[in-house]
């Protein structure tokens, strides 16, 4: 549906080079009819790339694609999104968000919102908001409780301590806590963890995640 509408793979972009490479050596190449050429499917196209590459796009292709040795074909630059390749199953925050820009779909709307946080106009004239994030300009968290998450701003230098709901005891099943953390313009936030015991077994009951690439995009 994408290509239909004029999308290119991910890998294509214009800007791809400064997120992905491409191991030649392990591409299957593509016969022409008369000799075989370099693959048409790894190829760089013009693209507009309004929006940051996305490594969970539906439009990404996998590791491993068009290989003809069985090693990956598609190397990232940042190793940790690699699990992201190929995970998609529909549309992606960014695949919509390419869309809407694409085609203007927002040109209607007479009093657009200020969506914050990676939100994005859609064709309702609404905040379309990561997952994680709610409110009407995407200025809030998301948590199933009032014992966790909120948005949490740094100063230069500054340090603040997360501790679990409940802490030291345990905290209730099924909580989902999303904590928002925003440091100075051109400066990076670091976390680190000080202590953490998850109870360990066949189903994935306590999980820990950073998305510290795209609010938007899972992250490892």
């Amino acid at each position: 549906m994408l290509h239909a509408m004029g999308g290119h793979h991910e890998q294509s972009r214009s800007d791809r080079d400064g997120y992905v490479s491409i191991a030649w050596p392990n591409v299957k190449p593509s016969w022409n009819g008369t000799a075989y050429v370099p693959n048409n499917n790894m190829a760089k196209s013009n693209t507009q790339d309004n929006n940051p590459y996305d490594a969970e796009s539906s439009m990404q292709y996998s590791l491993y694609a068009f290989s003809n040795n069985g090693q990956k074909t598609i190397l990232f630059k940042d190793q940790r999104l690699e699990f992201l390749a190929d995970s998609a199953e529909g549309l992606e925050f960014y695949d919509i968000q390419d869309v809407t820009d694409a085609y203007k779909c927002t040109d209607h709307c007479t009093n657009k919102p200020n969506c914050q946080n990676g939100g994005f106009v859609n064709f309702q004239c609404t905040c379309t908001c990561p997952d994680v994030l709610t409110g009407t300009t995407c200025e809030q968290t998301v948590s199933n409780s009032q014992t966790c998450g909120g948005v949490i701003n740094l100063a230069a230098g500054e340090e603040r301590l997360i501790q679990s709901p409940n802490y030291p005891s345990n905290y209730p099943t099924g909580l989902e806590c999303t904590w928002l953390i925003k440091g100075p313009a051109n400066s990076l936030v670091r976390a680190s963890v000080q202590y953490m015991d998850l109870t360990s077994g066949s189903a994935c009951s306590h999980w820990l995640e950073y998305r510290y690439n795209l609010l938007g995009q899972k992250g490892p």
